[in-house]
């Protein structure tokens, strides 16, 4: 539980990753903690304009928590476990030491009988302005089927959660609709198996190549279902050669290139209250790309420049 983790404070970017993210038409992304535990500390929302001091770059601290359920498995096959393994160690313990820690959370930050002095727990304190559903929860998804388990525990402490898929939510749409559950789609996609030769193809199971099939459709499926959802560059190898590719796929397969820009702009922003970004609008923040034709559409449209904070920042391709 390491839920008092700032993000902000342990900032570190390098000017290539913030050239590299301009490039491909953002201005601004989510910091994210170290994926590692189940409550896993605050994240950041982040400047991509060029700057010496990271912190410099921070437009919001403390953006969202982000949760997961974390946790390390019994090596059955060696009969025992190879190196430190702590609690949790199966998915039932990691969703019982969730649910204690948002009732102590609760607890922590109700009223104190008379004559009671409670102990400080920061972990628990950073913990009080999500579970009063102030702030966003980001919660990861093991699989497609972890999704109820994250809408039940919201609905049960009245969290306000933003799911973290997998790229197989075309599974569930009519779930995450019926549960009203945004998701953050990832635009990683499966490399096409290899099926050349007989030996090969024999050792590729159905889900594998069902999977390969139907993945750049996810966020079209997600649309046509009425889904809230946002778009994430999570699971790309290199964001420069696979971003945009991707998400041109995602348009041929049916997603519109509306919905896509309403999933890179005011839909993120809309989810994690950032009312100042999200449109060209008096009073936001002064963010704008140019690019040499339909990014989404045109596979050699590319961003010229980008404006952030009003400053001009030109790419290689202007």
């Amino acid at each position: 539980v390491k839920a008092d983790f700032h993000q902000a404070a342990a900032l570190e970017v390098k000017a290539d990753d913030l050239k590299a993210g301009r490039e491909q038409g953002f201005t601004a992304a989510l910091s994210l903690p170290p994926a590692s535990g189940v409550f896993r500390g605050q994240s950041a929302l982040i400047s991509l304009r060029d700057g010496a001091d990271a912190r410099s770059l921070v437009l919001a601290a403390d953006v969202a928590q982000h949760v997961a359920h974390d946790y390390q498995v019994f090596d059955f096959d060696t009969g025992g476990r190879t190196g430190l393994v702590t609690y949790p160690t199966s998915l039932m313990g990691s969703v019982a030491l969730m649910r204690q820690t948002w009732l102590n959370a609760r607890w922590l930050a109700g009223p104190a009988p008379v004559g009671e002095r409670r102990e400080f727990n920061a972990a628990l304190s950073a913990l009080a302005p999500a579970a009063a559903g102030r702030q966003p929860v980001i919660h990861e998804a093991l699989d497609e089927q972890d999704l109820a388990r994250i809408a039940r525990t919201r609905d049960e402490f009245g969290l306000k959660v933003i799911a973290l898929g997998t790229g197989h939510e075309y599974r569930r749409a009519a779930q995450l609709q019926a549960l009203n559950l945004p998701v953050i789609v990832p635009l990683a996609y499966p490399a096409a198996p290899e099926v050349e030769q007989p030996e090969s193809a024999l050792d590729v199971p159905l889900h594998q190549l069902q999977h390969w099939e139907r993945a750049p459709g996810n966020a079209a499926a997600l649309q046509a279902a009425g889904v809230p959802f946002a778009l994430s560059t999570q699971g790309l190898k290199d964001v420069r050669k696979e971003f945009w590719p991707r998400l041109r796929q995602a348009v041929q397969r049916g997603l519109a290139p509306d919905a896509a820009l309403a999933a890179l702009t005011t839909t993120p922003a809309r989810l994690l209250g950032q009312t100042r970004l999200g449109r060209l609008a008096p009073g936001h923040l002064a963010h704008v790309v140019v690019a040499s034709g339909d990014l989404f559409t045109n596979e050699q449209a590319e961003v010229e420049i980008a404006f952030i904070d009003g400053q001009p920042l030109p790419t290689e391709a202007w």
